[in-house]
C-alpha cells in the first residue's frame, strides 16, 4: 500500500520529490497507520470518511512535528484533537440538525474546554468528553494555559461559522472569508500549542 500510494503521487498527481520525502516517508506511514488503529479501537462506529476526515489534521500535524524537528509521532493530544473534528464539526454541518440543538451543543463544550464538569446528553458528546479529557491529562489546565485557550478558540471561530450556514445569502464575500480563514488559522494555531505545549510570539504569528 506504501508503495502504491507513493506511486501515485509520483506519477497521478505530479508530488515533486521534497515533497514525497517528506510527507511520503516511513515515519509518516506508521504515525496515520497508528492514528486509524487507535481511532477505530476508541469507537468502532467511525465511519470510514470519519477517520479520513480526522487524518487530515494529523498530517497538518506532523508536517509541523518536522518544522520543530520534533518527532513525528500520534500524540494522544494530536490524536485527540483529530478525532474532535469528526464529533463537532459534523454536528455543527448536519442539515437536519435545528439551530437551536446546535447552539446548546456549542455552549455545553464551550463549557467543557473552560475546565467545567458538563454532562454528556448524547453518545457524540461522551465521545468529546473523553477526548478532551485526553488533553487535559498532557497538559493540565494550571500549568498549559494556552493549550486550552486555543482550544477555545477554535471553538469559538467554529460557532461563529453558523452565520455561514443561516446567514449566508446575507454575507458578503470578505465576511465569508475572515470567517473562514479565523477558523481555519485558530485550528492551526491549536495544533502548535498541542504539540509543543507553548510557543513563542514568533511561532504563533506564523
Amino acid at each position: 500500500m506504501r508503495e502504491r500510494v507513493r506511486r501515485f503521487a509520483r506519477e497521478g498527481a505530479g508530488f515533486p520529490m521534497p515533497y514525497r520525502r517528506l510527507l511520503l516517508s516511513d515515519p509518516f506511514f506508521d504515525m496515520l497507520i497508528t492514528f486509524v488503529s487507535r481511532a477505530r479501537n476508541f469507537d468502532q462506529n467511525l465511519l470510514v470518511e470519519d477517520v479520513y476526515q480526522a487524518l487530515r489534521n494529523v498530517w497538518i500535524g506532523g508536517s509541523m512535528q518536522l518544522l520543530a524537528d520534533l518527532p513525528v509521532e500520534t500524540s494522544p493530544s494530536l490524536f485527540a484533537y483529530s478525532l474532535l473534528y469528526p464529533y463537532t464539526d459534523n454536528t455543527l454541518d448536519d442539515t437536519l440538525t435545528s439551530r437551536e440543538s446546535k447552539a446548546a451543543s456549542c455552549r455545553r463544550l464551550d463549557r467543557r474546554l473552560q475546565g467545567e464538569d458538563v454532562g454528556a446528553v448524547s453518545k457524540t458528546e461522551q465521545h468529546i468528553d473523553r477526548l478532551v479529557g485526553t488533553i487535559e491529562k498532557e497538559f493540565p489546565r494550571p500549568k498549559y494555559p494556552h493549550v486550552h485557550a486555543s482550544l477555545l478558540t477554535i471553538h469559538r471561530a467554529q460557532t461563529k461559522s453558523l452565520s455561514q450556514q443561516r446567514e449566508l445569502n446575507r454575507l458578503t464575500l470578505p465576511t465569508i472569508l475572515d470567517v473562514s480563514v479565523e477558523k481555519g488559522g485558530a485550528s492551526v494555531l491549536a495544533d502548535g500549542f498541542l504539540l509543543q505545549g507553548t510557543l513563542t510570539p514568533q511561532q504563533a504569528e506564523f
